[in-house]
């Protein structure tokens, strides 16, 4: 669209693809007279660097409808986590996005559980450590985001019910709120952030004093990672999906470059996994039928195997020679409808992956952030 500016139509297509997930997500869709347009999961895979965007509008908009597509229960089962650290680090960023990083941690959290929990602890730690090493903007930033870190502690707590873990993480927020170590941008309930509030579009430079005008301090304590992953080992839901490397896997020390190798890993082996799917052969059942002359009985078409491999070989050859000839017209016709259908449906996953395709960062400016190379996508894949 000429004319308009960049971050505009970004603002503008993501508000469009809020609706359309937002309306697949309500429960009355079905029997709506809108037509249902299922989103593929491969626009988010195409667009995660909007989560860096220069413009904090755009960075808040693709947070939001990240958050509501990881919440849609119909969501693909590989859309796991999210690319955490370098949103986080964002050396531009706001409170807002700190606000929005919650939000989706929570969204995967209350959709994936102990599955998400085993793959993000390395990572939330490993954001722990570099706002522990001050390799932030400020010190504001660093309580946003150890703040942002707590409460997602507390979360877990809450959905696994693990009243220890409650308890600790209580201790440590009261600990920093009397030595004025808690962002004021971050409210001490998760559940009760806004991204819309208006105090989140401020910048962290204008945050140095507290409600009580009393001088905020830097961050000094911190979540011990052994306590908790000690807490969480006890957990059976964990120790179920976990096995005997549980503890191992909980510990181990998140590298960014190869996360992100084994993201592109994975992202191959689902798109092969799928085109294999839809080659594999299949039984198809002819459907009983209805005759307008009941005068005559048409004898059952049965097939007699010995071998079932054969059987399966041979499906197609079989049908033609054991259906009667209204069934195999029937059947076409069910093959062309259904065919229709999958070529509706292509095209729809066609349209929103152009929809996208027009938010594409390649002309966008690049910032210095950390060495981290889209931690989101190791929330991301499965």
């Amino acid at each position: 669209m000429e004319g308009c500016p960049l971050p505009e139509l970004r603002k503008t297509l993501l508000k469009c693809l809020d609706i359309v997930v937002r309306t697949n997500k309500e429960n009355g869709i079905r029997h709506s007279e809108i037509t249902r347009c299922e989103v593929p999961v491969e626009v988010f895979h195409s667009s995660i660097d909007l989560c860096m965007d220069e413009d904090l509008g755009v960075r808040v908009a693709y947070a939001q409808v990240l958050a509501r597509f990881l919440d849609n229960g119909n969501m693909p089962r590989e859309l796991k986590e999210a690319d955490s650290t370098q949103y986080a680090m964002l050396k531009i960023s706001h409170p807002a996005d700190h606000v929005a990083l919650l939000s989706l941690l929570r969204a995967l959290l209350v959709r994936f559980r102990a599955d998400q929990i085993i793959r993000g602890i390395p990572v939330v730690f490993k954001l722990q450590s570099e706002a522990k090493d001050e390799n932030l903007e400020g010190f504001a930033q660093q309580r946003a985001l150890a703040s942002v870190i707590l409460l997602y502690f507390r979360d877990i707590a809450s959905v696994l019910d693990i009243p220890k873990l409650h308890e600790y993480i209580d201790g440590v927020q009261a600990e920093r709120m009397d030595k004025r170590q808690w962002s004021t941008y971050i409210n001490a309930i998760s559940s009760e952030n806004n991204i819309n509030n208006t105090n989140m579009l401020k910048s962290f430079e204008e945050e140095t004093l507290d409600e009580n005008n009393c001088a905020l301090q830097p961050v000094d304590v911190w979540l011990d990672r052994q306590t908790i992953v000690s807490m969480l080992c006890q957990h059976k839901e964990l120790m179920d999906i976990g096995g005997k490397d549980l503890e191992v896997r909980l510990m181990t020390e998140w590298k960014p470059e190869e996360g992100f190798e084994s993201v592109k890993q994975e992202g191959y082996r689902i798109r092969s996994s799928r085109i294999l799917e839809s080659d594999k052969p299949r039984i198809t059942i002819t459907s009983f039928m209805s005759l307008e002359d009941s005068s005559g009985d048409l004898p059952k078409a049965s097939i007699k195997v010995e071998n079932l491999k054969d059987a399966l070989v041979n499906t197609e050859l079989s049908e033609h020679d054991t259906s009667v000839a209204s069934d195999i017209e029937s059947s076409n016709n069910t093959f062309m409808g259904e065919r229709k259908k999958k070529n509706k449906s292509d095209n729809k996953k066609s349209d929103i992956n152009a929809f996208l395709h027009s938010l594409g960062t390649k002309n966008a400016s690049r910032y210095v952030v950390s060495d981290y190379r889209f931690a989101l996508l190791e929330f991301i894949y499965h």
